[in-house]
């Protein structure tokens, strides 16, 4: 079976968006990745490069058409139950203005001695463009309570995703897995435009019923999101088998991010830049988002949140990283969740009337619901099977250079049973947020932490 079927409706603007950015390799002993101003670039001496940019360059003005899907039927992605399927989303429904789209990769028994990943989710070089509106109707009927949504155990494998864009961007993700040693890592992710790359995003609605199962890992069951200014979700999933070795030479892990560029370098452990919010000093609007769901969901891997329904002004989206055996290295990031301008954001509605189970899992919500100007979202990222040595992690939760700011709006929540297992993984996270900021979790974090506004939790 082909672990990347899926069902997926988008539309964009500029033909141009979603290219991907040649790798280069040297002989240096150092694997580096870069995403920023002027797209992406990656660097390794052996493993896994990868790099992508989803948004247009140059001056540029296209928007995204409106977008239904209407399913009255069972799905099933990824295989037999028990087979991997990574990547195998159910259903993706995109409107996006200024470029982008979908970049999607899954390896397995690479090299893993080095990984290095460049992701660019936003337009860049003044390219503009509004998304439209997005809407998905699943198995809402009361005669289809019965069928089912399953994406069987592959990473990153979302039942729904449901988003509206403006200023490019997308999704994008790398998954990776090996039954030998694992490596260094190094992840530089931005999501959100540069250079005034901008647009607004429109109304996001997802009306679910039936029963929706999820197994894997950053495998959520609903994702509906209206971001202006650009940005999306970028997931990274690295398994190995076992840990690799320490490198006793080399140089040591080197992080950067600003308001428009992200960097890192690791020749061990992880190292991570994130940037979620536009540099944009531009004003951008996104849309209501509405979730109406009486499916009975169950998720089972980390990082599944059962539901997510975000409005974000002004960039970001949703950013999730998961490591697995990676050589004992130290582990060093710098996260900021915020951007240059404001933008008015609209509600966000979630009601369900059915039960939600994440079981077991880490870092796990059952319902995120956040209305938030000046850009941000949720970033989380874990490590499982290694020890890390020393490190450093600085987070900015809210904007770097906030002047005025529109207020945030109203964040309503109306739910039935809910589940959840395993750390960091509340039952209800609602947050209006004017400013910029989130939700930022972490696993093995091993320093100290800086946060303005938002929410921020880890654990080791």
């Amino acid at each position: 079976c082909n672990p990347l079927s899926f069902t997926s409706a988008q539309t964009h603007g500029n033909s141009k968006a979603g290219q991907n950015i040649p790798t280069s390799i040297t002989d240096s002993s150092v694997s580096t990745a870069y995403a920023g101003r002027v797209g992406t670039s990656v660097i390794t001496v052996r493993g896994v490069s990868f790099a992508a940019v989803l948004g247009a360059s140059g001056a540029t003005d296209n928007s995204g058409g409106d977008v239904g899907v209407n399913n009255a039927s069972a799905l099933s992605t990824g295989g037999d139950y028990g087979k991997s399927g990574n990547g195998s989303m159910a259903i993706i429904a995109q409107s996006i203005g200024a470029g982008g789209g979908i970049s999607r990769q899954h390896l397995t028994n690479f090299d893993q001695s080095q990984t290095s990943v460049a992701m660019m989710l936003g337009g860049f070089g003044e390219s503009n463009g509004n998304g439209a509106n997005v809407t998905v109707t699943n198995n809402y009927a009361s005669s289809q309570s019965g069928w089912w949504i399953n994406t069987n155990t592959g990473s990153g494998s979302v039942a729904i995703l449901a988003q509206s864009i403006g200023g490019g961007g997308g999704l994008g993700m790398l998954t990776e897995s090996t039954a030998g040693k694992g490596g260094s890592a190094n992840l530089s992710i931005a999501l959100g435009g540069t250079d005034n790359s901008n647009g607004e995003s429109g109304f996001v609605t997802v009306n679910a019923g039936g029963h929706i199962q999820t197994s894997g890992a950053q495998s959520e069951a609903i994702i509906a999101q209206s971001i202006s200014g650009g940005g999306g979700v970028a997931k990274v999933v690295i398994n190995a088998a076992s840990s690799g070795a320490y490198a006793s030479t080399g140089t040591p892990l080197t992080v950067s991010s600003s308001s428009t560029n992200v960097s890192a370098s690791a020749i061990n452990g992880l190292a991570i830049g994130a940037r979620m919010g536009s540099n944009s000093t531009d004003n951008s609007n996104a849309g209501i988002v509405t979730v109406n769901s009486k499916a009975a969901i169950s998720t089972y891997g980390d990082m599944s949140k059962a539901i997510v329904a975000q409005s974000i002004g002004n960039g970001g989206g949703i950013v999730d990283v998961t490591a697995t055996n990676l050589n004992t290295g130290d582990f060093m990031a710098s996260v900021n969740m915020g951007g240059s301008a404001p933008g008015t954001v609209g509600n966000v509605s979630v009601t369900t009337t059915n039960t939600m189970i994440t079981t077991g899992n880490n870092l796990a919500d059952g319902i995120v619901a956040q209305s938030i100007t000046y850009g941000g979202g949720s970033f989380a990222v874990g490590d499982w099977g290694a020890t890390f040595g020393g490190g450093t992690m600085n987070y900015l939760l809210g904007s770097p250079g906030m002047s005025s700011s529109p207020d945030a709006s109203s964040v309503a929540v109306t739910a039935g049973s809910i589940t959840t297992g395993g750390y960091g993984s509340s039952a209800i996270t609602a947050q209006s947020i004017g400013g910029g900021g989130g939700i930022l979790n972490t696993k093995n974090e091993p320093g100290a932490r800086a946060l303005i506004g938002g929410v921020s939790a880890s654990a080791s």
